[in-house]
Parts: C-alpha cells; sequence; structure tokens
C-alpha cells in the first residue's frame, strides 16, 4: 500500500455587504407612471460603506441569482469600514454583486436618487444602492489517499499484463488483466481467489494489496496431460483450457502449410480449351477460385432478387454451355462468353435498378409515416441548461372516445438512461436479454414516469375512468404512435439475411446503430422512436406505476416482443403464470385490445416469459 499526498488548492469567498454610493452622468430615456428611466454612460466618486462581514462558508441572503454588477467601477474602490470616515481604504474586489432587490427584471439598476443636477442634456445624480463586496483568498490543503499495488507472478513460460500499467491503484479504479502465453506456449488458469476468471478479465481495486498467479505450460507438457490417464488433479474446466490451447497452437502450424501449397503449385499449370482456362502457377489459381466465388455471389445475388424466374433462365445459359462443351464447332466458345458475359451485365443492371426502386419506396414511405402522425413535438429548455422534449399526443381508444395530453421528459434523464444502457454488458443469449429487460425497467422506475403519470392521473380523474378502461386508454396511446424499427447496425435492408427484417425495413421507417436494438424507457420518450420491445418495456414500467399486474413476453420464433396483462376479462390468448391468466396484448398496431392477437403470431408456443 501507498500514502499519496495531493495538495488542493481553492479560493476562500469573502463578502462583505455595504451601500454602494456613486455619481452617475446620463440621459433621460423614458418615463413611467410612477418612474424615471436614465442611461448611466459614466460614474465618479465611488465609495463602498461597509456594514456587515461574511466569512466562509456563509453567503449574504440577497444574492440567490448572483447579479453581477455591470458598472465600469474603478480597480480599487474607496471603502470605509466601522463607519470611520477618517480611514478609508482602497481595496480591490473580485466582483460587487448588486442586492436582488436593487435589480429588476431587465437587469436595470432601482433605488433612490440625490443631489440631481442638469446641464444641457446631461443629468447627474447621487445614487445608493446595497451590494455585496466579494474578495477571493487562495488557500491551500493537503490531503493523502490510500493506493494499492498490483504484484503479477507468472508460473511457466509466459506474462501477465495489467492495464493500465501503474505503479498504484486507487480503490474503485477499473483494471483489466490479461495472461499472455509465449509462442507455442499455452495459459492453464489463474490460482487462488482468480481461479475462475477467464484468461482476460476486469475487476475493481479494493483496499488492499493484490497478488495474481498464473500458470503457463508448453506444447509438450500439455500433450503429455491429455495423453495422461490420470486427469484427476486438474479441474474440468482448467483440462478444456489446456486443450483449447494446444488446438490453437495447431491452428496456428497448419497456416505455415500455405506457404508450401504455394511452392508446391509454383511450376503446375491447369489448362482446358473448352472451358476457356489456362492456368499458371498458384496466383493464378487462386484468381481462377476467387471468381469463381465472385461469379458464384453474383448468382445468389440474382437469385435473391429475381426469385425462381433466374433458375429458368440459369438452366437454359447451362444448356448453351453444355452443348458448347458437346460441339465446339456448333458454337464458338469466345462469342458464347460474350452473350453470357452481356446477359449477366443485364442482370446486374436490372438488380441495381430493382434495389434503388426499393430504397426510394422506402424513403418515401419513412416520410409519409412521419409526416402522417398526430403528434406535435417541441423543445424546451429550462433555466439549469436542461431541455424537456414535450410531445402533444391525440389519440382514440377502442371505443373512438378521444383524449389529448402531453408526454414530457428532461434531457438529463434520456442521457442518464442513455449511458446506463450503453455501459451495459453485452447480451448473448435469452437469459441475458430477459436481465436486461429487468435492467433497464429498474433504472427508469425513479423518475421517468413521473410527469406522465402525472398527466394520465389527472386524465383518468377529469375523465372518470374505472381500471380496466384506463389500461385500455394507456395502451391505446402507444399503439397510436407510428411505429420505427430499431436496429443495432445499418437501417439498410439488404444487409440482413433474415427475410422477415428485410421486408420490416422496406415497409417502416428505421432508426439504426441503437445499442441492443432496443431503447430505453426515458429514450423512447425523447422522439418517440420505437418498436416492438421499446414499446412493451416502456408500458412495462409505466402501467406498474398504476398497480397493474403485467409481464414481456417474447419469441424468437416471431422475433417479436408482446405485453401481457392480468385483468379480469375473457380472452382466447394469454398464457398462465403463477396460477394468473396474463392476456397476451400487441402494442405495436392500433386496436388491437388484450388477449386478442394477429392470427400471424397467435401460437402461444412460442411465446415465453421475459420478464414479470
Amino acid at each position: 500500500m501507498k500514502v499519496i499526498e495531493k495538495i488542493i488548492t481553492y479560493d476562500d469567498y469573502n463578502y462583505v455587504e455595504g451601500v454602494l454610493q456613486f455619481k452617475a452622468y446620463g440621459q433621460k430615456t423614458h418615463d413611467l407612471l410612477h418612474a424615471e428611466y436614465f442611461s448611466i454612460d459614466r460614474i465618479s466618486h465611488v465609495r463602498l460603506e461597509v456594514e456587515k462581514k461574511y466569512l466562509p462558508p456563509q453567503l449574504p441572503p440577497g444574492i440567490n441569482k448572483n447579479k453581477v454588477s455591470t458598472l465600469t467601477l474603478p480597480d480599487k474602490i474607496t471603502t470605509i469600514i466601522d463607519g470611520d470616515y477618517s480611514k478609508p481604504y482602497g481595496i480591490e474586489y473580485d466582483e460587487i454583486i448588486v442586492d436582488d432587490s436593487y435589480v429588476d427584471d431587465n437587469q436595470n439598476i432601482k433605488g433612490p436618487r440625490y443631489n440631481s443636477t442638469k446641464v444641457g442634456s446631461e443629468l447627474s445624480s447621487t445614487i445608493a444602492i446595497k451590494v455585496y463586496g466579494l474578495i477571493k483568498i487562495e488557500r491551500q490543503q493537503t490531503e493523502t489517499e490510500n493506493q494499492f499495488e498490483i504484484t503479477v507472478i507468472p508460473h511457466g513460460p509466459g506474462k501477465i499484463e495489467v492495464s493500465p500499467s501503474k505503479a498504484s491503484y486507487a480503490t474503485g479504479e477499473r483494471v483489466t488483466v490479461e495472461a499472455i502465453p509465449n509462442d507455442k506456449s499455452i495459459f492453464t488458469g489463474y490460482r487462488s481467489s482468480y481461479e475462475e476468471c477467464e484468461r482476460e478479465f476486469e475487476f475493481l481495486v479494493g483496499e488492499e494489496d493484490i497478488i495474481i498467479e498464473a500458470d503457463f505450460i508448453t506444447e509438450k507438457s500439455a500433450i503429455a496431460i491429455l495423453n495422461s490417464s490420470d486427469k484427476n488433479q486438474f479441474s474440468k474446466k482448467r483440462l478444456e483450457t489446456i486443450k483449447n490451447g494446444y488446438n490453437r497452437i495447431v491452428e496456428e502450424r497448419n497456416r505455415t502449410y500455405l506457404a508450401k501449397l504455394k511452392e508446391t503449385w509454383k511450376d503446375k499449370s491447369i489448362k482446358n480449351e473448352p472451358l476457356g482456362i489456362d492456368v499458371q502457377g498458384f496466383w493464378q489459381f487462386l484468381r481462377l477460385v476467387f471468381s469463381a466465388f465472385f461469379y458464384a455471389a453474383i448468382l445468389i445475388l440474382l437469385i435473391v432478387l429475381f426469385g425462381k424466374a433466374i433458375l429458368v433462365i440459369g438452366l437454359i445459359i447451362l444448356g448453351i454451355w453444355l452443348l458448347n462443351l458437346i460441339s465446339p464447332y456448333i458454337f464458338n466458345w469466345r462469342g458464347v462468353q460474350w452473350i453470357l458475359g452481356f446477359i449477366m451485365f443485364a442482370f446486374i443492371i436490372t438488380g441495381l435498378i430493382n434495389i434503388m426502386a426499393n430504397y426510394k419506396s422506402h424513403n418515401q414511405y419513412k416520410k409519409e409515416s412521419v409526416n402522417n402522425s398526430n403528434i406535435e413535438t417541441s423543445e424546451k429548455n429550462n433555466e439549469n441548461t436542461t431541455i424537456d422534449y414535450v410531445h402533444h399526443l391525440a389519440w382514440n381508444d377502442y371505443d373512438k372516445n378521444r383524449y389529448e395530453m402531453d408526454l414530457i421528459i428532461n434531457s438529463d434523464l434520456v442521457s442518464k438512461a442513455t449511458n446506463f444502457k450503453n455501459n451495459h454488458p453485452s447480451v448473448n443469449t435469452e437469459p441475458a436479454y430477459s436481465k436486461l429487460l429487468q435492467n433497464l425497467h429498474q433504472t427508469s422506475m425513479a423518475d421517468d414516469y413521473v410527469r406522465v403519470k402525472e398527466k394520465l392521473d389527472s386524465l383518468q380523474k377529469v375523465k372518470e375512468i374505472n381500471k380496466k378502461q384506463f389500461a385500455n386508454v394507456i395502451v391505446s396511446m402507444v399503439q397510436s404512435i407510428p411505429y420505427y424499427a430499431i436496429v443495432e447496425e445499418s437501417c439498410n435492408p439488404y444487409s440482413y439475411q433474415d427475410p422477415a427484417i428485410r421486408e420490416l425495413l422496406l415497409r417502416k421507417p428505421c432508426e439504426p446503430f441503437v445499442r441492443f436494438g432496443i431503447k430505453a424507457p426515458a429514450e423512447f420518450l425523447k422522439d418517440l422512436k420505437g418498436d416492438c420491445d421499446s414499446r412493451t418495456l416502456f408500458l412495462y414500467g409505466l402501467l406498474k406505476t398504476f398497480g397493474y399486474d403485467v409481464a414481456i413476453f417474447g419469441s424468437q420464433k416471431y422475433n417479436h416482443s408482446i405485453l401481457g396483462i392480468s385483468l379480469d376479462i375473457q380472452s382466447p390468448h394469454f398464457k398462465i403464470l403463477n396460477n394468473k391468466k396474463y392476456h397476451l396484448w400487441e402494442v405495436t398496431e392500433k386496436n388491437y385490445k388484450p388477449g386478442f392477437l394477429p392470427k400471424q403470431i397467435a401460437n402461444l408456443d412460442y411465446w415465453k416469459i421475459n420478464l414479470n
């Protein structure tokens, strides 16, 4: 352990309260019923009579708004202390702050004036106002901090790297440790309390020095261990680590065979006149292989674009090619090559035109979807530099009752939710996805729904809505919001192999590069752009705040997320969880009531619980 000393420099704020008196010269600007306004073009005879002192950490009560004087005051102000006019002091103040009661909302100084005179168009008056003089005194303070050392001890042919690499670390600092074996060596595991850690792991420094030991073995030792009949001295995980490390060494060795293969093909050739193939050496052979893959990729693209029709055309072309092989005297191969090349070129151009047409249609749909929305969105700047995102919604419930209200979220809450999500561990499994939903929900419950709940509470009281109808009002509100696909990668439909995702991106507007492809409730409230799981997560938390028993169900088969709610109703589509019926609710399309799913996603066997 090391003790680090830090010298902290700071300012003590010392205030004096008193009456600032000065001679002001200017001209009358305008008259009001009970007041006159004058400009202050210059001042003289400045004097501050101190009435009270405030030592740190005290603050004067009259400077809540910190209205600093904009008057051109001298560097040193004549200051009278304790009413002793015989000993005036010339003091330099860091700031002269006018008391709130002597400044109006337009930053004009207000207060009594006397001894006024007029010379031509110029007026002069003596003005006295209450002010606070600030004097900053620099101080230094020494603080100590305990930092701790990380000692690494490699056993065998390898090393342990700690990042960041420093002599000592503060408590709570995040550190990355990586075990790196030498060439043709294997990392077998860490010792002591780090035995279960992977080769690279992270941890937070605690309040004690740390020793990290790792074991490494050679390839020869690994072979002996794997071939040994007595493996009980090693844990199952350590044996698996040794096996994987040995396989890695073998794979690295096999890569060197490429150089030998290149030497073998150096003087060999492949020649076939009917096929027009004349390959000399290794690189020309690789070029032939890559060309074959290239044309195969083009053929796959054409099949994707044109479907089964391209297969028929391909069979015709294949027949021509076979006839050329059978009788080279009937067809000239070079001529057939030109014909086939022209046909292939025509297909590629047609495919590109088709892609551009689909892209244009996709963009036009997005514009229409946004323009047809009945949501009015605005941003309100607050005094604390934050922004309120305000969305005015108007919608009908299932009984055609009309409602209107504002959804509001503050930019600080949006930033907090985004930062939490961006720092969340990766999600690669269904349980990890359910844990992500739980964490996003728990993070949002404190503040994100407060202002939305206030608006809905008011709406429920004014309209006198019962609990069952109120759930319909809330969900129909979200159903009325236009659908946006939220994806973790690009919005280009042709970047995805899944036909369902491609079709969705062709039909619906999209927001790209959103981590995990889901928005936290605060992020959804910022712009009201969300797909199925963003909406179900938002509704799950919102309905929870009103005391509803809800759940989130997901389906890998349908690649979709829906809401579940426990209500005293009858419906055909429900799941039983903990001896309670949860009626399944589609939230991405209008007019779907609880317990009535679209036919294409109505097989209940494919719906599993994500969050309850």
